[in-house]
């Protein structure tokens, strides 16, 4: 990142907290509601990808967009941390995995060809990780999709109307793709991996150092503000469900909150500048 790019990532973050805080207060008018946790987020811009790269030494959060305060940091997240209804939701994934894998199988062969190249904001457009997108970014899901997927898109669709579920999709990694150690954008939301075709041999996530392996059926949760890296040095393609889906210590007015205040700053000037300077830094960095 040069002098210029971060003289203009500094008077972003400063135009950023000014329109993020107008969109909070716009949002606690509609909703008659007090939300200090999103009065007092903190714009890091901190890991955007730079010439020294993360290691797996940085263990800590590091989250290259904003933090939000007083939610707990862990590596990893297990279904019983979530509310008991979210956490039967999850679970029912692994209950039923004989059945909605053979569904998954069987759909997959219909949309196959749909899978795009996945666009990250720390490595750009990634051939070899595709996805076929369930729910948008927004927590709308995507009624063309869940349809070639039923019951899978049940569980999602139940999901979404807690106000849990960000952008969800299939995610293929190809043999050889190795994500090198990288953090996501922020901590209100957590990462949630279901495995539905999990080849043997060498694959795994390390999140903060501590590596884990996928399980078919099996759910693996993760803040992906920990610094984190995945790997698939085996001779087959690996298939999970991501979810993006939010922290369990957000109440549920915070949940409906942080989607309206997200479509209000995400429309501001501030926003899609940053979003084309960060892109364009992930891009030539890589």
């Amino acid at each position: 990142m040069n002098h210029s790019q971060q003289d203009l990532l500094q008077a972003l973050k400063q135009a950023a907290e000014r329109d993020y805080i107008a969109s909070v207060a716009e949002v606690e008018t509609s909703l008659d509601a007090e939300l200090t946790r999103f009065r007092n987020v903190a714009f890091t811009f901190t890991s955007l990808p730079t010439s020294s790269p993360l290691t797996n030494q940085d263990l800590g959060q590091k989250p290259y967009f904003r933090l939000f305060p007083n939610l707990t940091a862990k590596p990893y997240w297990a279904t019983s941390d979530f509310p008991d209804h979210i956490s039967s939701l999850l679970t029912s994934l692994e209950s039923q995995f004989h059945l909605l894998s053979s569904e998954f199988e069987q759909g997959l062969q219909t949309v196959q060809d749909s899978f795009d190249g996945t666009a990250t904001g720390y490595f750009g457009t990634n051939a070899n990780w595709r996805s076929y997108n369930l729910v948008t970014e927004e927590g709308q899901v995507i009624p063309e999709a869940l349809a070639r997927f039923p019951k899978i898109g049940e569980i999602l669709t139940e999901l979404a109307s807690q106000n849990f579920l960000c952008k969800t999709y299939f995610a293929l990694m190809s043999p050889g793709l190795h994500l090198p150690p990288h953090c996501g954008g922020q901590n209100a939301c957590l990462r949630m991996h279901w495995g539905l075709r999990i080849p043997t041999g060498d694959l795994g996530i390390r999140v903060a150092n501590i590596k884990r392996i996928w399980e078919n059926g099996k759910c693996l949760g993760f803040d992906d503000t920990f610094v984190h890296e995945a790997w698939n040095h085996t001779d087959c393609d690996r298939y999970i469900m991501l979810m993006r889906i939010m922290h369990p210590e957000l109440s549920s007015i915070e949940r409906q909150a942080y989607f309206e205040i997200e479509n209000k700053f995400t429309q501001t000037d501030t926003y899609k500048t940053l979003l084309q300077l960060k892109q364009k830094i992930s891009v030539n960095a890589h």
